[in-house]
């Protein structure tokens, strides 16, 4: 079992988050990443601490920004949907982009740069197809019919949901390789033969070009 290290700089609860478990154990030691809505920087102190690796990240929030920085981590103020000027092809190892696509205004065409940018991209999201979630669809008798559209001139609000399905179609569109997929609810794996679609709450891919 691994040792979990005990630091105030990181709240317990995070320790027990299944999505932060699995990132980490699928990013090598020593690794190059950046975390792209990176928050409060939580994952980035685990994966520093834990594998070593060189990282940096970029949020939106000044907030999150200051207190990514009282943990010692090197973080930059920017918004992803800028299209992330000024990085070198190839130059990461691994992108995380945890719990973030929701909130993108042009997921598809953001997803293509950080191709370009990183060797490998960590998605992970949660599942509007999960069946919990398809009963509340029902009574409140509303669904998402293109989560991938831009709102913004709409005067919409950007945040989008979307199933595993339509991930997935997203990626076959845009002729991404899956290297792994990971569903699961809370603590539980969701095994691929189950319809995960259906009975997955959240969903993990590691994806390239």
């Amino acid at each position: 079992m691994q040792k979990k290290h005990s630091n105030k700089k990181i709240s317990s609860e995070y320790y027990n988050r299944k999505d932060y478990e699995l990132i980490i154990n699928i990013i090598n030691d020593n690794a190059k990443i950046i975390d792209l809505g990176c928050g409060t920087g939580d994952l980035l102190y685990l994966l520093k601490t834990r594998k070593n690796v060189e990282c940096e990240g970029i949020d939106l929030s000044i907030k999150n920004i200051e207190t990514c920085i009282k943990k010692g981590l090197n973080v930059f103020h920017g918004d992803i949907d800028e299209g992330l000027e000024g990085y070198n092809d190839q130059c990461f190892d691994f992108a995380i982009i945890n719990f973030t696509v929701p909130f993108l205004k042009k997921p598809e065409f953001i997803l293509n740069r950080i191709s370009q940018i990183s060797k490998n991209i960590i998605v992970t999201f949660e599942n509007v197809g999960y069946f919990i979630k398809r009963i509340k669809i029902l009574f409140k008798g509303t669904i998402v019919k293109n989560p991938f559209q831009d709102n913004s001139e709409k005067g919409l609000l950007n945040e989008r949901f979307f199933t595993i399905k339509q991930f997935m179609q997203l990626l076959i569109k845009n002729k991404f390789n899956i290297i792994q997929e990971i569903y699961f609810c809370k603590k539980l794996k969701i095994p691929k033969w189950l319809n995960p679609n259906l009975f997955a709450r959240y969903a993990l891919f590691v994806i390239k070009k």
